[in-house]
């Protein structure tokens, strides 16, 4: 019953479009965290800002010379001739502050486009 020895093909199917349910976890103050757990029955709860936290006013400062800037990919595939996928990660240091930008791209033809990207500074 091997398809190998009978001459069968055996055909995979992968789906690259996953995405895992898993949306991060929040770090709390020992002490916020505690009275977030009993409210909360210990599960965390995602909140939209107002606003960005990153300091663009920093970042867009041209007096500030750029003592790092680096463009470094991590992962590219062509998915098979159905698309693709790269992970990339972009670096910025200055004196007064450092930026990170991760960025993943899918496409798969005909099915799906997205692109996640993570900001820290």
């Amino acid at each position: 019953n091997d398809p190998v020895s009978s001459g069968t093909s055996t055909e995979f199917f992968y789906d690259w479009t996953f995405a895992s349910p898993y949306a991060g976890t929040i770090h709390c103050p020992s002490n916020e965290h505690k009275h977030n757990s009993a409210r909360n029955n210990n599960r965390q709860i995602w909140k939209s800002l107002p606003q960005s936290h990153i300091p663009f006013h920093l970042l867009q400062d041209t007096s500030q010379p750029i003592l790092l800037f680096d463009d470094i990919m991590l992962y590219e595939d062509d998915l098979h001739d159905n698309g693709e996928v790269s992970l990339n990660v972009k670096l910025r240091v200055m004196p007064t502050c450092w930026y990170i930008l991760q960025r993943l791209f899918v496409r798969v033809d005909y099915v799906c486009i997205k692109c996640r990207e993570v900001r820290i500074c």
